[in-house]
C-alpha cells in the first residue's frame, strides 16, 4: 500500500460491490422474464379449461338424468 493511496482500495471495493449488484439484478430480471406468463397465454389456458368443462358436462347426460360418476369428474376439473 506504500505506492497507492487508501482511496484506491475503497474505490476497488465500491466498484466490485456495485458491479456485482448490477449483474445479480440482471440475472434476476432474466429469470423473472423467463418464468413470466403472457396475458394471451392465460386467456388461452382459461379458454381450454372452459371448453374441457363444457365438453365433459355435455357428455355426462344419460337421457334426462345426469350420470353421477361423470358429474363427479366434471366437478373435479
Amino acid at each position: 500500500m506504500s505506492m497507492t493511496s487508501q482511496w484506491s482500495a475503497l474505490y476497488f471495493v465500491a466498484l466490485m460491490t456495485f458491479g456485482n449488484y448490477v449483474l445479480f439484478n440482471l440475472l434476476v430480471a432474466i429469470l423473472v422474464e423467463g418464468f413470466a406468463v403472457d396475458g394471451d397465454e392465460i386467456v388461452s389456458l382459461n379458454l381450454a379449461l372452459h371448453l374441457r368443462r363444457v365438453h365433459s358436462l355435455a357428455f355426462c347426460r344419460k337421457g334426462d338424468v345426469y350420470d353421477k360418476q361423470k358429474l363427479r369428474e366434471y366437478n373435479e376439473l
